[in-house]
């Protein structure tokens, strides 16, 4: 039961230059930050990007477990007049997740998937869609398909995305996993150094041995919040705070789990130099915290206080991109310093 609330964190799975996830780690994925990977959320973000190429590093096969490292990707966008369009290769998504919820290691994930995006201008709105999809035959390993997409908007000071998961299947032998109808709608508003934001996701699927279910999942996440950030030298300092909402169930198994949080993050990114650019940042659920276990009590959610740290290195027009493997553990050894590198080119 656990596993889905990391589910529902997941689904709900956006300064300076544009990067990858290990910038993004570093700044605790805040709302309001725009880069190559909040494509997936809202494709709209490519027309505030020029050209670009960027590979993240990481495991073939990771597991998907919260411990996990990140999985091999790569992707780029190429100008067409006003319009931008993209191919990405390797980007996992929330599918994969829910299936090793219902059964680790049984379901194959997603395998090879690709993604293709394509945005323009349209007087003062900006607009992007893009299409996901993956699909394997392993024979005695099982088969797994998955398809879903999204679009977004940008208008002004207003921004909206909605993802949509059309199909999650995955079999082998007598076991099946049939994924729901996952949806992840999300806006947002600029008002001077805030931006405000909400965000709605919900999926499931179903899990059946020999004509038996063994599982049936349904998770749900509400997530309301605002985010201030100023300029400073170089780069942006931000705080903000958000109330979650995150429920997860089991119907089979009759159990649920609902949790209540109100997360504080603070960060930072500045150039520390002109080839250097440091950031950092800390998420805590402050005060108000709940978990409810149904069969169950009531207890006060565990402790949580998170710090990343990242830098990002220029050559030219190439930033490699890496978090500082110290940030969770206190620890700086020169002989593993960083940690999920991307290396990105901007034409």
């Amino acid at each position: 039961m656990k596993k889905l609330l990391v589910i529902a964190a997941v689904t709900l799975a956006s300064t300076s230059a544009f990067a990858t996830k290990a910038r993004m780690a570093a700044l605790s994925n805040s709302a309001q930050l725009v880069d190559t990977q909040t494509i997936f959320i809202n494709p709209a973000d490519l027309t505030l990007m020029g050209s670009w190429a960027t590979f993240e590093m990481g495991a073939t096969n990771p597991s998907l477990t919260p411990t996990s490292s990140p999985n091999a990707e790569a992707g780029f966008a190429r100008a067409m007049g006003d319009a931008r369009w993209g191919f990405y290769m390797g980007h996992t998504t929330v599918a994969s997740t829910l299936r090793e919820a219902a059964n680790a290691g049984v379901f194959l994930s997603e395998e090879n998937p690709i993604n293709l995006f394509y945005a323009a201008k349209t007087a003062d709105m900006a607009w992007g869609l893009g299409l996901g999809y993956s699909n394997s035959d392993r024979k005695a390993a099982g088969k797994q398909s998955s398809m879903g997409l999204n679009a977004g908007m940008r208008m002004g000071a207003w921004d909206a995305a909605l993802v949509l998961g059309l199909t999650d299947t995955a079999e082998v032998g007598t076991d099946e996993w049939k994924g729901k109808s996952n949806v992840d709608l999300r806006g947002g508003y600029t008002m001077e150094s805030w931006y405000f934001y909400g965000k709605y996701a919900m999926g499931g699927g179903k899990y059946t041995a020999a004509t038996v279910t063994a599982a049936d999942l349904d998770a749900s996440t509400i997530e309301v919040g605002a985010i201030n950030s100023t300029k400073v030298e170089g780069g942006e300092f931000f705080y903000g705070v958000a109330y979650q909402m995150n429920k997860d169930e089991d119907k089979t198994a009759a159990t649920k789990t609902e949790e209540t949080v109100l997360p504080v993050t603070v960060g930072i990114e500045a150039d520390a130099a002109s080839w250097l650019t440091l950031r950092g940042s800390i998420t805590q659920p402050v005060l108000l915290g709940s978990v409810k276990s149904t069969p169950g009590d009531t207890v006060t959610v565990a402790n949580d206080t998170t710090v990343a740290a990242g830098a990002g290195i220029k050559f030219n027009k190439f930033t490699l991109d890496a978090t500082l493997a110290g940030s969770t553990t206190g620890t700086i050894n020169g002989n593993s310093l960083l940690a999920n590198a991307g290396l990105t080119y901007n034409f």
